[in-house]
């Protein structure tokens, strides 16, 4: 019990199934979510400047912004692939993330799991739950309605450190280009799934200085022209 003016708190993520097969495909994303919700915290309590609250957004942020849900998507799925250890280790996350373990046994234990990639069983079931996902988010898509993707977009704008006004116009097209990109994400796990390759990029990254398209844009075109020695890059 704590001590007078001592206050204790933990972080719970409510996974809205008691389906423990649905639990168990739900946990990445709910982990994926409390780590971004540390994070903020942690920035909040260092002492900074808020970021000013922005109405617009440039062509480049939003593209380089859907990019980053997209690879974030298929860095989530592929994870599970690795084998069962990687199982393990996203089991250490929610305990030190949450502070204890969890609760219940995993639907495929350990022990009957192979020690690279999925189970039959696992590969069925995933099958089974990302047929359901990828009607959802279509009709989602064709109603343009952002709202079932809007955690996504939190997530992005958190990664580039961007404070947008939810009323902007910006805002909304945003939210239809993760939109877009989270159902592109969706259809080649799809392809995954049926055994076709499909890597996993690497997320993009806000610039290190704010940038409207001139100079850091014409700099990163001028390294993809052609390989470079690491010191004229440095230079």
């Amino acid at each position: 019990m704590a001590g007078r003016g001592q206050h204790k708190f933990y972080l719970k993520k409510s996974l809205a199934t008691k389906d423990r097969r649905e639990a168990t495909r739900r946990a990445p994303h709910a982990l994926a979510d409390i780590e971004r919700t540390l994070r903020e915290a942690a920035a909040a309590a260092q002492v900074k400047p808020k970021a000013a609250v922005r109405t617009t957004l440039s062509d480049s942020e939003i593209k380089r912004m859907a990019e980053y849900v997209y690879a974030n998507a298929l860095a989530w799925d592929e994870r599970p692939r690795y084998g069962r250890d990687e199982m393990k280790r996203m089991e250490a996350e929610h305990i030190r993330l949450e502070g204890r373990p969890l609760s219940g046994a995993w639907l495929f234990p350990y022990e009957k799991l192979p020690p690279y990639g999925l189970s039959p069983e696992q590969l069925a079931l995933a099958r089974e739950h990302l047929a359901e996902d990828l009607r959802d988010m279509r009709e989602y898509l064709a109603l343009g309605d952002i709202s079932a993707v809007e955690h996504h977009i939190a997530e992005a704008l958190d990664a580039f450190q961007i404070n947008l006004d939810r009323q902007s116009a910006a805002y909304s097209k945003l939210g239809i280009e993760v939109l877009r990109a989270y159902v592109r994400a969706l259809q080649d796990i799809e392809r995954r799934n049926a055994g076709q390759p499909v890597s996993t990029p690497p997320l993009p990254t806000a610039p290190s200085t704010v940038a409207s398209g001139t100079l850091r844009e014409a700099f990163e075109g001028w390294k993809k022209e052609r390989d470079r020695p690491e010191g004229t890059l440095n230079e």
